[in-house]
């Protein structure tokens, strides 16, 4: 069972390569493509059968054992992403050939796009974070190409906005294997798991929370978005559905997979992840009742419905991180199948547009039908899947105590059916109030009551199918969900106990603090005057009327509607804002980031790598025999683990230097120079880089000890920590 798994990757690889090979033969490549895509199924879906009779399937490439070698490794969750993905590959590949549009004019159409499913399957089952790294490089490498297929200038400035941000996305991915590699010495997810946890605590937040970022990008998170509504509606038809119906999950997979296997997460995490979900869902369903193109409000959904996903992720229960995945399964083939109706009524109407589009329930009720079902779904009308995943997400999210989340996911639930009930009544039970701005050529209209080619048809119907497959037997894969969410945090539960009972005392905690809050504020708090309390209030209105108008900048627009929607962000933002500070007082040993230290600190170390670069372009353009390298040993002035790591990072990313070792108590830092002239500059730079990476990112405690090296005063808001321990205001 375990040869299988290399197949999922090498089979696409293959099929790419002989579909370039027979390039000049449009059927052959229709055929290999097909072929491929539907052996991938077949073994993903034994995959899934086999990971749950055994618990996980593990292939070890060339025999090597972990983490020496490439493993790869097929757990219920991969088997559960492999079999529904493989699903959507190959009813888009179908959809695709039926349409004939890009598919039949660009010979690169099939080998890009296997390209892409090797990718998509390479990220599930991939045991290590380079491979990881590795396999969304080669998604997102064919993915260039399949957004910009068609080269017109919408589609071009689109992509471009893509592009630029996926690689930005990767730039961030590969500098964060570097921080984890430096920390541990290993990429293995399972010898992460065991690494990770010996680490100080403010290494391992500043991890999680660069993983978060990553993975954020690549799914659409809040606020982390803006590039994704943009990007996809201007895409070929079959190329947008699998975008929006896989490329994001893979993120959301990602999350899921190093947030509950790597990090033993506190439970500021579980927050963070919550305010998150709650911030997407609200931003997303904004946006898309805002919208006047079918598209562009499908694309806001993917934003809003992605944040319902990491809402279950931030219980941290076995319950809401099941609701979670079953969710994902949903999601991937709802979404794919309302994008492909979308270029089925493009198709018909020649727009997408709802002030162009009208009366397709009378000349097209296959299509009517086509998106009734999954837009229902999406809403979350019973008796279809999505009332089940978002019952399911809500029943967990009320036994954890999280009430305000589950309202806000009922509420974006409300607009969700709001704005599915507005392509309804724009583009099927209306009429259109403007002639469309393009028209399908006369050999591409289709007068019977199809409404679309029945190779366009055949796959969309099967979605449907699909998504109605999901309600029917919702229990069985609420089963395997289940399964999958114990496996992700059995490790979790065996530390800490059940989570139920610690979800409710934690919403009886949060219930007092806030109950205090108000009868503290009735009392005035002793010791704070009216003016303190005005001040406060002045500080909450700029903060609202800021985010207003950072909310009105990200759209572009200045109207009364995204005026109001700003208002409501704002309050959202600020209210969730508060909860950290309640729950737990800040530590002196808590690293904390200063903007304007940190903007600096950027600027120096860029400064430094242009002024190495030169040096190194010119030791190469002018070779000398003597070269003069040695190891420096730096002492370093503080303790912070946080900053150590920083430098550690920054000097080995530096052309001709590299961190060597860092040991001792107090921390020596052992560096490589290529180019060792001046013994004392080097270790007065490396001082100087340090005292920047403090003032940047260091703790309190750090900032006072580098105070008392400098010889420099205490800064305010800095305890002085005697040697009794006791804390002293300085």
């Amino acid at each position: 069972m375990s040869a299988l798994i290399p197949l999922t990757i090498a089979i696409p690889l293959l099929g790419a390569a002989i579909s370039i090979v027979v390039g000049r033969w449009h059927w052959a490549q229709r055929v290999v493509a097909v072929v491929s895509l539907t052996a991938v199924f077949g073994i993903s879906v034994a995959l899934l059968i086999g990971a749950d009779d055994q618990g996980f399937i593990v292939h070890r490439d060339g025999g090597w054992p972990a983490p020496f070698g490439i493993t790869l490794v097929v757990d219920r969750l991969a088997g559960l992403m492999l079999a529904v993905s493989a699903l959507v590959l190959l009813a888009v590949q179908v959809y695709a050939i039926g349409q004939a549009g890009e598919e039949r004019r660009r010979v690169a159409f099939h080998p890009v796009y296997l390209v892409l499913a090797a990718g998509v399957m390479g990220s599930f089952v991939t045991a290590d974070l380079f491979n990881l790294f590795v396999a969304f490089e080669m998604m997102l490498a064919a993915s260039y190409v399949l957004i910009t297929l068609g080269g017109r200038p919408d589609q071009v400035r689109s992509g471009m906005s893509y592009v630029v941000i996926s690689l930005v996305a990767s730039a961030l991915f590969i500098t964060t294997l570097a921080w984890i590699y430096t920390a541990t010495g290993t990429v293995n997810m399972a010898d992460l798991s065991v690494r990770i946890a010996e680490l100080d605590p403010e290494v391992k937040a500043m991890l999680a929370l660069a993983m978060l970022v990553v993975f954020g990008i690549k799914a659409g998170l809040f606020p982390l978005f803006f590039w994704l509504p943009d990007s996809y509606p201007t895409a070929p038809g079959p190329v947008v559905a699998v975008f929006a119906g896989l490329l994001t999950k893979v993120g959301v997979y990602a999350i899921i997979r190093t947030q509950t296997l790597l990090f033993d997460r506190p439970d500021y995490m579980g927050t963070v992840l919550l305010v998150v979900a709650v911030l997407t869902m609200v931003v997303g369903v904004f946006g898309a009742i805002a919208q006047d193109d079918m598209k562009r409000i499908l694309a806001f959904h993917i934003i809003s419905q992605i944040g319902y996903m990491i809402f279950g992720l931030g219980l941290f229960t076995v319950a809401g991180v099941a609701g979670a995945v079953f969710y994902i399964v949903h999601h991937i083939i709802v979404k794919t199948a309302l994008f492909l109706v979308a270029g089925l009524v493009a198709r018909r109407a020649g727009s997408s547009r709802l002030s162009e589009v009208g009366g397709l329930v009378r000349s097209a009720p296959v299509i009517a039908v086509l998106f009734a079902v999954p837009a229902l779904s999406l809403a979350g009308l019973p008796p279809f899947s999505g009332f089940l995943a978002k019952f399911a997400l809500a029943d967990a999210g009320l036994d954890a105590g999280e009430w305000l989340v589950v309202g806000a996911s009922l509420f974006v639930g409300m607009l969700t059916l709001f704005s599915m009930t507005k392509i309804w009544s724009g583009v099927f039970w209306g009429e259109a109030e403007e002639e469309p701005q393009y028209l399908a050529p006369e050999s591409e209209r289709i007068p019977n009551r199809l409404g679309a080619p029945i190779g366009m048809i055949v796959p969309t119907a099967a979605l449907a199918l699909s998504s109605i497959g999901v309600s029917v037997f919702a229990g069985e894969l609420y089963d395997v969900s289940e399964r999958a969410s114990i496996e992700l945090l059995e490790p979790r539960l065996h530390r800490r106990g059940p989570r139920r009972r610690r979800g409710r005392r934690r919403s009886q905690v949060r219930t007092h603090l806030r109950r205090r809050g108000r009868s503290d504020r009735r009392r005035g708090r002793r010791g704070r005057g009216d003016a303190v309390n005005r001040f406060a209030g002045m500080r909450a209105s700029w903060s609202i009327l800021w985010l207003i108008v950072l909310w009105v900048l990200l759209w572009g627009d200045l109207s009364v509607a995204n005026v109001v929607s700003g208002f409501v962000v704002a309050l959202f933002v600020l209210s969730f804002a508060r909860l950290p500070r309640l729950a737990k007082r800040r530590s002196t040993q808590t690293a904390r980031i200063r903007p304007f230290a940190l903007i600096y600190f950027i600027g120096y170390v860029f400064v430094k790598l242009v002024e190495s670069n030169l040096v190194l372009a010119w030791e190469i353009v002018t070779p000398t025999n003597s070269i003069h390298n040695g190891v420096v040993a730096v002492p370093l002035r503080t303790t912070s683990p946080i900053s150590m790591m920083v430098v550690a990072n920054v000097i080995t990313l530096t052309p001709g230097t590299m961190t060597i070792e860092v040991e001792g108590d107090p921390a020596v830092l052992y560096v490589n120079v290529l180019h060792l002239h001046d013994l004392g500059q080097v270790r007065r730079d490396l001082l100087h880089l340090e005292e920047l990476a403090v003032r940047a990112f260091g703790s309190l405690e750090a900032r006072q000890q580098l105070a008392e090296q400098l010889g420099e005063d205490v800064p305010d808001g800095v305890p002085v920590v005697p040697a009794g321990g006791e804390e002293e205001s300085s």
